[in-house]
């Protein structure tokens, strides 16, 4: 595929199945607070482009699956409240 879908499916969906070994902790604060932060933006423009590309029926199950992935391994602070889920939605509004 020669797409954005492609391109999600191909190469992000590779990326997230590279991060299961988990994050690597560090003595430093700062480095740390730095990685959450980005893994925190990096997970909201991944879901961005998750939601925006238009996904058919029989390809739900890389939309699930994508979506599933990236909540697991690049949400760090993951809470399945809903002032989490509305703040969430301000930030891909945001972007």
């Amino acid at each position: 595929m020669d797409n954005l879908k492609g391109f999600l499916i191909e190469c992000l969906g590779r990326f997230l199945l590279c991060s299961t070994p988990g994050y690597r902790s560090y003595e430093y604060e700062l480095l740390t607070l730095q990685l959450n932060k980005r893994r925190n933006e990096t997970f909201v423009k991944t879901l961005y482009w998750i939601l925006n590309c238009p996904w058919i029926d029989k390809d739900r199950h890389y939309f699930e699956l994508l979506t599933l992935n990236a909540l697991h391994f690049l949400c760090p602070d993951f809470l399945p409240d809903q002032e989490w889920l509305d703040a969430l939605q301000r930030k891909i509004l945001k972007d």
